[in-house]
């Protein structure tokens, strides 16, 4: 039984964000701890000194061999380096005063290296601000002219393999497509995302001219491009290339698949950003990288880094079908697209009946609705053969012929075309329906359940930036979206909002769980041995409202279950507390104490008297005796979800939790931005719109004939 007391084991109980107990770095190992003093020797000895800078190649060589590739790419290495200014003071000044053709490659890695600590530091800022006017330009094009040797060779350079400086250089993109604001890293980085690409697209070129046709200037600016093409429009369709042979390769390493989700990340960077997804978008589309990571042998792998790959996949599925019109960078409504939707499907149908007006009549006359459905559309294709298949394929452009000999896997065939299945699977992606964000966000429960609780994604994120002891350097990728300075529409903006206020409140949630549990002991019997302020065992619970769905809605309208709590045992502070923080619109958590497989969130509608009736929260005064009845709402999209499943959720449901006031308004936070994403209302004044999304001049910024 617990004690009468508000002191002691029981404690105030919960850890709220901000009241976490302090981590205390723990003391640095013998071995770190000779490797630091090593590095330390060397930058008296090179850099800082009182002799000044004491340059030679041969002393960048020997960091990168024995204190960075020897040591295996160890974070603590590299931060020394970073606090030492290995950057600053060293590499960059003499790489500016140093002839292109004399820069070696370690010194450029050694650049990159440094470059991709500063980002995960979270201070790439002053690299920039130091790589002002060309040098930054020149810089790239090394980067660019090396990742090429890389790509078409495989083999190591400047010490670092074949593999790892794929990473690097990965990341170092990232790096700099996160950082478009500043000018020249701007001016360097656009040219790998022009139109340019385009020409890289399939010789039949369907698509692209579907959008010639839909803008006809960008007719001219492709002939343009063509008297005066860019030097390096060429990386990202070979980066793409070396990509998906890498995704085939039959390569079992970790580390290896750890480089394509970096490098997923790297396309899902791309995407999220109008100036770099103009002509990104279409590229990827016609390489199917959607559908080739679906079909590779790490998709269904067991690891954290396959979870991880499977995780990147669904945000860039989710950024290359994003509702926003590519080139105009306009938004686009529900109707709208519903609209494209149709039109494409209807130009498949079109196609069908003029090429195979026998073999796909059924398909020509289906609704366009119907042929959303994946099981219907395949149903249709079936009716054709291999060669008629490829044919109608090609003609709406969807890529047949392999970029790359994958015939190990059975994707595709001898003569350098994919098979069968993986057509038809092409046809299902490109033609059905996508669910609108409305309608997602709408099915999303404010409150955190376990699968949200317990997942990768929050349990591992205080391992997000330690480094695995590796010989290859593999940087860690967290699936969750990125607030830059650029987003596509303001729905985009504020969904990413949503889904990372959403991750923390959950990471808090969890905490206050964990805590609630260690501090309650429940036992083999189904009781506890403990006890805790913020959480107790429920005396009953049950459900006792389910009304009906509203018209054009599956999950009920409303879900109310009453709860009763014995404060019998319990100190008067602690009732005082339960009787003054738990009132009308607070949420409640509610799980098993023994095994809390299940996490359910609950918003108290009123307190409920000895008679099962609404009690006036006014008028009532404190209650008298030791059980509290509560009646609360359940979310009705969880609960409809819950009861499609074949698990009791809800009677395995035993402990309510409370939550300090003023950490416990997440709800009404994602309620609200839930709202705003649905709303149908112009949110922001034409006048702002582009400013607020990160590509306006806010020096320009005019509102009718007041500057603002």
């Amino acid at each position: 039984m617990p004690p009468k007391s508000s002191s002691g084991r029981g404690g105030r109980g919960q850890r709220g964000r901000g009241g976490k107990a302090a981590q205390q770095p723990r003391a640095t190992a013998g071995a770190n701890s000779t490797e630091m003093d090593e590095i330390e020797v060397l930058a008296n000895k090179l850099w800082l000194g009182d002799k000044g800078v004491n340059w030679s190649d041969e002393s960048v060589a020997d960091i990168m061999r024995t204190h960075i590739v020897g040591k295996q790419y160890a974070r603590s290495s590299l931060q020394t380096l970073e606090r030492l200014q290995y950057f600053e003071l060293y590499l960059w000044t003499n790489y500016l005063s140093t002839d292109d053709a004399l820069v070696s490659d370690a010194h450029v890695m050694s650049i990159l290296l440094m470059a991709n600590e500063k980002y995960q530091q979270g201070v790439i800022t002053s690299m920039w601000v130091a790589m002002e006017g060309e040098a930054f330009g020149r810089l790239f094009d090394r980067v660019v002219c090396m990742t090429r040797s890389i790509l078409s060779t495989g083999t190591d350079i400047g010490f670092v393999d074949a593999l790892s400086a794929r990473s690097v250089v990965v990341q170092f993109l990232i790096a700099c497509f996160g950082s478009l604001e500043t000018e020249n890293v701007r001016t360097a980085c656009m040219a790998l995302t022009s139109l340019a690409l385009w020409e890289h697209i399939d010789d039949t070129r369907v698509l692209v001219e579907a959008e010639f046709e839909r803008m006809p200037q960008l007719r001219k600016f492709a002939k343009h491009l063509k008297k005066k093409p860019s030097a390096n429009g060429d990386l990202l369709p070979a980066l793409l290339r070396d990509f998906i042979a890498m995704l085939f390769a039959g390569d079992s390493r970790s580390e290896c698949l750890a480089y394509c989700t970096k490098f997923i990340e790297l396309l899902v960077d791309l995407e999220s950003q109008l100036a770099t997804r103009r002509y990104v978008n279409l590229l990827l589309v016609d390489y199917q990288i959607l559908d080739l990571c679906q079909v590779s042998e790490w998709y269904g792998n067991d690891l954290l880094v396959a979870k991880r790959f499977r995780d990147m996949v669904a945000m860039l599925r989710g950024r290359v079908y994003f509702q926003v019109n590519d080139v105009s960078g306009l938004p686009m409504t529900e109707a709208e697209a519903k609209d494209r939707h149709y039109r494409r499907v209807a130009e498949l149908q079109i196609m069908a009946f003029r090429v195979f007006p026998k073999e796909l009549e059924a398909l020509a006359l289906s609704s366009v609705a119907s042929l959303g459905d994946s099981a219907v559309l395949t149903e249709h294709l079936e009716a054709l053969d291999d060669s008629g298949l490829r044919r109608l394929a090609g003609l709406v452009g969807i890529r047949t012929r392999s970029l790359l000999p994958l015939t190990a896997l059975g994707i595709a065939q001898e003569e350098g075309v994919y098979g069968r299945e993986f057509v038809l699977d092409a046809f299902v992606e490109r033609y059905r329906v996508r669910p609108m964000v409305a309608d997602q966000v709408r099915e999303i429960s404010p409150y955190p359940s376990e699968s949200l609780l317990f997942s990768e994604i929050i349990t591992e994120t205080d391992q997000f930036s330690k480094q695995q002891s590796s010989d290859t350097i593999s940087y860690s990728v967290l699936p969750v979206p990125k607030l830059n300075l650029q987003f596509l529409t303001l729905h985009d903006y504020l969904a990413r909002c949503f889904e990372l206020y959403r991750l923390e409140c959950a990471y808090d949630i969890r905490e206050n769980i964990e805590d609630a549990v260690r501090r309650l002991q429940p036992n083999d019997m189904g009781g506890f041995d403990g006890w805790a302020r913020m959480a107790m065992p429920m005396h009953s619970f049950n459900v006792v409202d389910v009304q009906k769905p509203r018209v054009g809605e599956r999950a009920p309208s409303k879900v109310r279950a009453d709860i009763c709590i014995d404060l019998a045992n319990y100190a008067e502070s602690v009732i005082m507390e339960w009787d003054s923080e738990v009132r009308p619109r607070d949420v409640l958590i509610l799980f098993g104490g023994q095994n809390p497989r299940f996490v359910r969130g609950c918003e108290v509608e009123c307190r409920l008297d000895i008679n099962g009736k609404p009690v006036d929260e006014f008028g009532s005064g404190r209650p008298s005796g030791t059980l509290r009845n509560l009646r609360v709402l359940f979310d009705t999209h969880q609960y409809q979800v819950d009861l499609a499943s074949d698990k009791d959720v809800y009677g395995s449901l035993n402990v309510v939790m409370r939550r300090r006031p003023q950490e416990n308004n997440f709800k009404a936070v994602l309620e609200t931005v839930r709202d705003l994403m649905t709303s149908s209302v112009d949110l922001l004044p034409e006048w702002l719109t582009s400013t607020f999304l990160g590509y306006g001049d806010p020096k320009a910024l005019v509102r009718g004939s007041e500057r603002v």
